[in-house]
């Protein structure tokens, strides 16, 4: 008998042994038989994770769902202290933790699309900033919109200027294009607290921000979340958002034909801007 042969054999013997488990039970099996790595406080099948062991352990978390926020505990298995790591804007910050039997329990809140990178470590980081307080009082930023339009080959140019009074799906309005929907408004404070964000509910799906001539960041998904209070000030602000779709919009289906027809997403700003601050 060769050695394929004799694996093959061996292979067959040690799944005699093994227990069949249906798939919509095998869940429930795997933790009655404790075979699994961390654990969360409620159902939520559209939650990923990836763990990566370098010098220290690595978790990035990403939830898959469309609609549906995630909000829990994550029991992880190492006793060291959580920080969260945010790509975006290069900080890391500490993540509220309680150890339980060993293990380390974070509270996690997860939008649509969005991810989070946890990193485990085995001291306190100096580093890490503490977790922004909550906002207290919102500004639903309300108002006309100067919007003008630029394709991906004639970006940073923009053309075809009209006023918008709200947010529309602008593939309503311009099935066809595909490029940068360019937005430009204002709105007036009084006082200037020392936290702010701001906030785009709705968008598609490329997006950054200027607040009065200082870019606020560029997101790929959401949460379109962005730090602002440096840049508010007395009197009237000045916001542009530059909203960038794909290029299906443009060319459909006609890049493979034979393929099932794909939905079309919506493109640019769909809901007004919320300005979250303390009072």
């Amino acid at each position: 008998m060769d050695a394929c042969g004799k694996e093959y054999e061996d292979l067959c013997a040690a799944l005699q042994s093994c227990t069949v488990v249906p798939l919509s039970g095998l869940s429930a099996r795997l933790r009655e038989d404790r075979v699994y790595e961390i654990s969360i406080s409620g159902p939520f099948p559209m939650l990923r994770y990836y763990h990566y062991e370098t010098d220290s352990h690595l978790y990035f978390f990403h939830n898959e769902a469309v609609a549906e926020t995630f909000a829990g505990e994550v029991t992880l298995p190492s006793g060291s202290r959580p920080v969260r790591y945010d790509a975006f804007d290069n900080r890391l910050y500490e993540l509220p933790h309680t150890v339980r039997d060993g293990k380390t329990v974070i509270k996690l809140c997860l939008a649509p699309y969005e991810s989070a990178l946890v990193s485990m470590e085995s001291a306190s980081c100096p580093e890490a900033l503490p977790i922004p307080a909550e906002l207290d009082k919102d500004m639903t930023l309300q108002g006309e919109y100067q919007v003008s339009y630029a394709t991906a080959g004639k970006y940073p140019v923009f053309s075809d200027n009209e006023v918008l009074r709200d947010p529309v799906n602008i593939s309503l309005l311009h099935p066809e294009f595909s490029g940068t929907v360019r937005y430009e408004t204002s709105f007036h404070m009084e006082n200037i607290p020392k936290q702010a964000k701001l906030v785009l509910p709705e968008a598609y799906e490329f997006v950054e921000v200027w607040l009065n001539g200082h870019m606020l960041g560029s997101k790929i998904a959401p949460p379109y979340h962005f730090a602002c209070a440096d840049f508010l000030k007395p009197g009237d602000n000045s916001l542009i958002m530059e909203i960038s779709n794909t290029l299906h919009h443009q060319q459909g289906d006609d890049i493979n034909p034979f393929s099932t027809p794909a939905v079309t997403e919506p493109s640019g700003l769909l809901a007004a801007p919320i300005l979250y601050y303390h009072s």
